[in-house]
């Protein structure tokens, strides 16, 4: 999700060792949409649970930009194997 944040244009400090991440707001749009000409697409993994806070936060920030969201899911986690979720919608 940290990676995701940086792909919107937001500033991330994350500190492993003691497992916690400072990200700066943007007070409103995402700074990435200011440049975006194409498809803005952000890559969560294996971390699905991530997309419902990413989602509101895009539709909520607003603007003219295509978001696409790449989630992994593992053969571990799913009974019918590897497979890849694209979701992709636009802000009005």
């Amino acid at each position: 999700m940290l990676e995701a944040l940086e792909a919107l244009g937001l500033s991330v400090e994350a500190d492993k060792v003691v497992k916690r991440a400072v990200v700066v707001g943007c007070g409103g749009r995402f700074p990435v949409e200011k440049d975006a000409k194409e498809e803005v697409k952000l890559f969560l993994g294996n971390v699905g649970t991530a997309m419902r806070p990413l989602t509101t936060a895009v539709v909520a920030a607003g603007g003219n930009a295509t978001y696409v969201f790449f989630i992994l899911v593992e053969i571990s986690m799913r009974s019918m194997g590897s497979c890849q979720i694209f979701f992709s919608f636009s802000t009005c």
